[in-house]
């Protein structure tokens, strides 16, 4: 269900000044390829592949590093200072034109995006019934006072179900808790909305 990625990082620890543009050019096509690559080893069909290419960086004798993100993968060592100078004045507030820039890391993120997926089919509409019934009850403290809570079994309640709390709903990896003066209301993707206060 969730898009296919593949994130490449490649260490060139040199200062942006000795910086070979070229070179870094090739690094950003070399993880691009391998992450095309591995895209297609997976044999899962994507809609579109998307490409992210970033540098972490840092000013030289700074222990921390800034993540550069950029527009695609053939930057000018001046695009790459400029965008460097940016990304630290918009988190630092700090402009520091007199100590030199270092290129820390390379990175490429190659992303295989999925078609969506129908949330609402991972419930089977046969098991769904028409109305709320609760599987059981269960004694639940709420503000130290102990309330008959009724116990309902998610595939079981209707699409369009709404309940008031207190409410238990359990399904096969979770358990939700509705507490008293809240409603929770299905909806046509399949989830489940809690709005607060909002019990009749």
């Amino acid at each position: 269900m969730a898009d296919l990625r593949h994130d490449f990082v490649q260490t060139l620890n040199q200062p942006l000044d000795d910086l070979d543009a070229g070179a870094l050019h090739a690094v950003f096509a070399d993880q691009l390829a391998k992450g095309e690559a591995a895209l297609a080893r997976e044999n899962v069909t994507v809609t579109k592949v998307a490409h992210h290419f970033s540098l972490d960086m840092q000013f030289l004798g700074q222990s921390h590093v800034v993540r550069v993100p950029l527009e695609d993968a053939t930057p000018s060592v001046e695009t790459v200072r400029e965008r460097f100078n940016a990304v630290y004045w918009q988190r630092f507030k700090v402009d520091l034109p007199e100590i030199r820039a270092r290129i820390v890391n390379a990175n490429c993120s190659v992303i295989g995006v999925c078609p969506p997926v129908d949330l609402g089919l991972l419930i089977d509409d046969a098991g769904r019934r028409a109305t709320a019934e609760a599987t059981g009850r269960r004694s639940v403290r709420f503000d130290g006072a102990a309330v008959d809570t009724p116990v309902f079994w998610r595939d079981h309640l209707p699409a369009d179900v709404t309940l008031d709390g207190p409410a238990i709903i359990e399904q096969l990896d979770c358990t939700t808790l509705i507490p008293p003066g809240d409603r929770v209301v299905g909806g046509v993707d399949g989830n489940l909305t809690i709005l607060i206060g909002e019990a009749q």
